[in-house]
């Protein structure tokens, strides 16, 4: 036999709504990511308003067993949400180690609405057959979508297309870093949003904003692009959405891998 730890996608994400300001780990607060297997690793962690905000507070928090502790706190300032303005959000580089069962949770100052979003790997030690051939393979899986309807919303309902999903089976996950947003025409000043949905059960959550500029499309003169920075895995089943604020046609480019791994014994 010989011994291998594989890291497997464990994107977690809840939204929040009602006003807690206590530090003390009490009051109510929503669980963002629940760590399984020898553990998990939270490379990033996304604050994303779906809504105006005022000054305040998102409050994160670390524990298990019903006992909360304060681990950070994200300022929060006043901002109003437009269809060419985005909407609060910030990613936080972060090297967050959960022990196998410890949670992160997440509260809000104020009762405004936040997408709080975990992209972290979970690690698990399993013993492979000695002539197990690889670790890792990685599988190109770029995924595209052509999106032209309307949709304001920023609460997961409305018109939308499926960029990526992260299929079932022998892929443990999908690993997107980045997204080309590329108009086929002339753009008014509008925004471009990512959703996702968990396991694929239709509930979406926002994700991200990339605002679009106004330009206009000749023969001489390209059309509108922009790359999205997205740094996000997706495990089996979830599903990466994309709307547009204004009906003007994008094409979305998500350049993306699957991580398949070799055979473990159970």
């Amino acid at each position: 036999m010989s011994y291998q730890r594989l890291e497997l996608p464990n994107t977690g994400g809840v939204t929040i709504s009602t006003a807690n300001g206590n530090l003390d780990g009490t009051g109510t607060m929503g669980t963002v990511i629940t760590s399984a297997n020898d553990g998990t690793i939270i490379e990033k962690i996304i604050v994303k308003a779906t809504g105006s905000t005022t000054e305040g507070m998102v409050r994160l928090f670390v524990g298990s067993g019903g006992t909360k502790r304060l681990y950070r706190e994200i300022s929060i300032p006043e901002l109003t949400q437009t269809g060419v303005e985005p909407a609060f959000q910030v990613k936080l580089d972060e090297d967050l180690v959960l022990d196998s069962g410890e949670e992160l949770y997440a509260a809000t100052q104020w009762s405004e609405t936040f997408n709080v979003i975990a992209v972290a790997t979970e690690w698990t030690n399993c013993d492979c057959v000695t002539n197990c051939p690889v670790t890792v393979e990685y599988e190109l899986n770029n995924g595209l979508v052509n999106i032209n309807t309307a949709n304001a919303n920023l609460d997961g309902s409305g018109t939308m297309g499926s960029v990526i999903g992260a299929s079932l089976g022998a892929n443990r996950g999908t690993r997107i870093p980045k997204a080309k947003i590329k108009a086929t025409g002339s753009t008014s000043e509008g925004m471009i949003r990512f959703f996702l949905d968990f396991g694929g059960g239709g509930t979406k959550m926002l994700y991200w904003e990339m605002r679009v500029i106004g330009t206009t499309q000749t023969n001489v003169v390209a059309a509108y692009e922009i790359s999205a920075i997205l740094d996000l895995y997706l495990s089996p089943g979830d599903i990466l959405y994309a709307a547009t604020e204004n009906a003007e046609s994008f094409n979305i480019i998500a350049e993306a891998s699957d991580h398949i791994y070799c055979a473990c014994p159970a």
